[in-house]
């Protein structure tokens, strides 16, 4: 199914009335189907579209929200629809700065975003309206139009002596199924992805969390048995987790990459990171004053001022062109 509109999200929902409001609780759901192959957070994924009817908030203005590869969707006065209204997605819980929460909130109402997120529902007089609190937020690695069945692939530890090997597991969201597969193939987008994103996926393939994949599986019928001939899945877009990185420690041996449209800053007395020191993570600015004062990056290219260095993602070694 065709999702280029949505985003995807994890709970269930409420439907709209209009009165005082009397309460808000927070809905567990600790079922088996809950579990969501094993990431220890419980509810259900969804995917939403952005509700643009005009009327008095929190009764209309939200998303739309529908139960992620399956027909129905449990709304939060309990009746299942094809998809139940939301008032909006609470980011908070995921502890970003305001700006990459601000980013993130714009990527989930462009289609663009993943949450994962449980439940909030408030009573307005004898009407149930509920809202998502975000416990995860995952960002799409190229923009493509996320088509067919959602995954969570992991690493699952599997050893062979024999070839194919099924080193990868494919949980489809909200459902108890899975599928070892040898491989997962994120060179097939309609958008290509970057070199850092390619990186970035295969080293969370690594871990536990992995990465989302929207997309299909491909079941060759091989005549010998090869490394290459068995299952894998085909994404059409895969996403990324979204971690608080804006003014945390990047740069040095073992520490993580910034976030999106961020860079990795290094005062100048730090040398660029000589000796492993650490930089800071910042976001790159967006529009820069065109006044000629030269300096050198620590890419070894000159810029024609500091922001504009920053804004091409390179802190600053020395004043002046570069030698």
């Amino acid at each position: 199914m065709k999702t280029a509109a949505y985003i995807v999200a994890f709970a269930a929902f409420s439907l709209m009335g209009c009165t005082a409001e009397t309460g808000t609780e927070e809905v567990s759901d600790t079922s088996e189907e809950a579990l969501t192959a094993g990431t220890g957070n419980f509810g259900y994924w969804v995917v939403t579209r952005r509700d643009y009817r005009k009327c008095v908030s929190p009764l209309c203005g939200g998303f739309f929200a529908k139960r992620l590869n399956l027909a129905l969707t449990t709304c939060a006065d309990g009746s299942k629809q094809a998809e139940c209204y939301v008032s909006g997605v609470d980011l908070a819980p995921l502890g970003l700065s305001e700006r990459e929460a601000s980013d993130l909130l714009a990527s989930v109402a462009e289609g663009k975003a993943l949450v994962k997120a449980r439940v909030r529902r408030t009573k307005f007089g004898a009407t149930t309206i509920g809202s998502l609190a975000a416990v995860e937020g995952w960002l799409g690695a190229t923009g493509s139009a996320p088509d067919g069945t959602f995954f969570r692939a992991a690493r699952n530890g599997l050893v062979c002596k024999t070839a194919p090997c099924p080193t990868t597991t494919a949980f489809t969201l909200n459902t108890n199924d899975s599928h070892p597969v040898i491989d997962t193939i994120l060179t097939s987008t309609t958008d290509p992805a970057s070199a850092e994103a390619l990186d970035r996926a295969a080293r969370s393939l690594g871990t536990k969390q992995g990465i989302l994949v929207a997309g299909g599986l491909m079941l060759p019928k091989c005549a010998v048995p090869s490394p290459s001939c068995g299952p894998k899945v085909i994404a059409t877009e895969f996403y990324l987790p979204v971690v608080a990185r804006e003014g945390k420690a990047c740069g040095g041996r073992g520490m993580s990459s910034c976030g999106t449209d961020q860079f990795c800053y290094w005062k100048a007395g730090d040398i660029c990171g000589a000796a492993d020191a650490p930089g800071t993570c910042i976001y790159r600015p967006e529009m820069c004053i065109k006044i000629y004062k030269p300096v050198c990056g620590c890419n070894g290219k000159t810029y024609g001022n500091e922001c504009m260095a920053r804004a091409a993602g390179a802190s600053v070694v020395s004043n002046g062109a570069c030698p």
